[in-house]
């Protein structure tokens, strides 16, 4: 079973970016083949739309591949990550500036309450 949080990050987006040309460049292929290539009504052979369907395949899927794997992908992760930059807060030490805060007011307000006792 494949579990994403045992994984490298670039390989599971390397992951999910192979099935998604897998599936989209024969799909947009053949509506490419179905919609731009004249068949005419009469002429209509199913396997000539199958010859030119793979035929688009052949030539459409080593260019998404690898344009996708190689360019497109690096350049959307960095300018996702220029876009959403983490802000490193540290929440521990803010937590630990309150508390030493809350300590001292608390030590100062025992002192005051010492020195109106005397």
């Amino acid at each position: 079973m494949f579990k994403p949080d045992s994984v490298h990050p670039v390989i599971f987006e390397s992951a999910i970016i192979i099935a998604m040309v897998g599936l989209m460049c024969p799909s947009m292929s053949l509506l490419a083949a179905i919609m731009y290539y004249p068949y005419g009504v009469s002429a209509f052979s199913f396997a000539t739309l199958l010859a030119n369907w793979l035929k688009l395949i052949c030539y459409n899927l080593p260019f998404a591949f690898f344009s996708q794997l190689l360019f497109i992908q690096p350049f959307v992760r960095t300018v996702f990550k220029a876009i959403f930059v983490r802000k490193q807060t540290l929440p521990e030490k803010s937590a630990c500036v309150s508390d030493e805060l809350a300590s001292q007011a608390e030590s100062s307000a025992t002192d005051v309450a010492t020195a109106k006792d005397e």
